[in-house]
């Protein structure tokens, strides 16, 4: 087989017999070619860039859902079983744990601070009406 048969189409001519184009060629841009050229030329990204942004688009993902394990967490620690006393007139923050925590074996001094760290008090004092929390699981 020659090049010129290779060059044969179906119908039996050669390629350069082909038909004529119809196309007129036109020396004065119209406004319709002047807006297929003012059109944004295709971007070809590079691949590099492309991993780069997927590798952003992971670690995007990994933070949010590290995020949202965070505030699971932190919503079960803050759900955890807790006791609201109201402070009755010549109550003190002993006389409270003594009796909400009577026979644990513990040192007393260390669940009154534990009872005060839950409550945020800088000093056992306490007021009549007063509530404060104290935690079932104190450590």
């Amino acid at each position: 087989m020659n090049r010129d048969d290779r060059r044969r189409t179906g119908s039996g001519r050669r390629c350069s017999e082909q038909r004529p184009s119809t196309r007129v060629a036109r020396a004065v841009p119209t406004a319709a070619t002047s807006q297929r050229k003012a059109r944004r030329p295709v971007r070809h990204v590079p691949r590099t860039r492309r991993l780069a942004r997927l590798a952003m688009l992971v670690a995007v993902v990994c933070v949010v859902a590290w995020g949202g394990a965070r505030v699971a967490i932190a919503q079960t620690e803050a759900a955890a079983p807790v006791t609201i006393h109201r402070v009755q007139p010549g109550e003190t923050l002993w006389g409270i744990v003594e009796v909400y925590y009577d026979d644990d074996g513990r040192d007393i001094r260390r669940l009154i601070q534990d009872v005060m760290d839950a409550n945020g008090l800088s000093d056992a004092t306490l007021h009549p009406g007063q509530a404060i929390e104290l935690p079932t699981a104190v450590e």
